[in-house]
């Protein structure tokens, strides 16, 4: 978080009491200045905790919400493609790519795994990001 000079993306597809504890601790460790977006699946589970629970801090740290879940046609197994990606993307310059969930359980109950990538690797977690942010919904 305090790699990113532009904007920082947090990509989670849960989240749960603690993750927005973490999650805190991540945007507040970015300038002011730093463009901050929120990536998660499903916005509406999360309505009360966006809104309610955290809401002002989300509006006062001017933290952009974004849904990505596609509907597909008839036939498929899976009605909705979704993300079980999670990643956390300084600029175009620094991500981090892992198993963790923003979840209790992802704080030393589950084992997890992760790799921070910079150069090339980084670049192509951004590309992978824009195009999930050119499709996510803005909420």
């Amino acid at each position: 978080a305090t790699a990113a000079q532009s904007r920082l993306v947090v990509m989670m597809p849960f989240i749960d009491v603690r993750g927005f504890e973490w999650l805190r601790n991540v945007f507040e460790a970015a300038n002011a200045n730093v463009e901050k977006l929120l990536v998660l699946r499903d916005v509406d589970q999360y309505a009360v905790d966006l809104s309610v629970h955290h809401g002002e801090w989300l509006r006062g740290m001017r933290i952009g919400i974004r849904d990505y879940c596609v509907a597909h046609g008839r036939g498929r197994a899976l009605p909705l493609e979704t993300f079980h990606a999670k990643i956390v993307l300084a600029d175009d310059r620094l991500a981090y790519v892992g198993s963790a969930n923003v979840l209790g359980s992802g704080d030393g109950t589950s084992l997890e795994a992760g790799v921070l990538v910079d150069g090339q690797a980084a670049l192509q977690v951004a590309r992978l990001i824009g195009g999930v942010l050119r499709i996510a919904r803005v909420i």
